[in-house]
């Protein structure tokens, strides 16, 4: 997590490892516009972004089922928390 990162605490980010296909972790942290982005191998970007690519990547695929599930859960994770500090 590096730029536009905003990470006080455990609180502004977490993370899921083990899936996709290459097992990696991928990293879903606060910004300093209140939003959510993520860090998954190359790819860093904001949530709806990371969605467009996932679908681009791995289509309808389980794989791709998975990610999606973790993106909205990590949307839901840090719905009511997102405020300033």
């Amino acid at each position: 997590m590096c730029g536009n990162a905003r990470v006080y605490g455990n609180a502004d980010y977490a993370s899921a490892k083990g899936f996709g296909s290459c097992h990696r972790n991928t990293t879903f942290f606060r910004t300093k516009e209140n939003s959510i982005e993520v860090a998954c191998g190359c790819f860093k970007g904001t949530l709806e972004e990371f969605r467009k690519k996932v679908m681009e990547t791995h289509g309808e695929t389980k794989l791709a089922k998975e990610y999606l599930m973790i993106a909205d859960l990590m949307e839901y994770h840090f719905s009511g928390e997102l405020k300033e500090k």
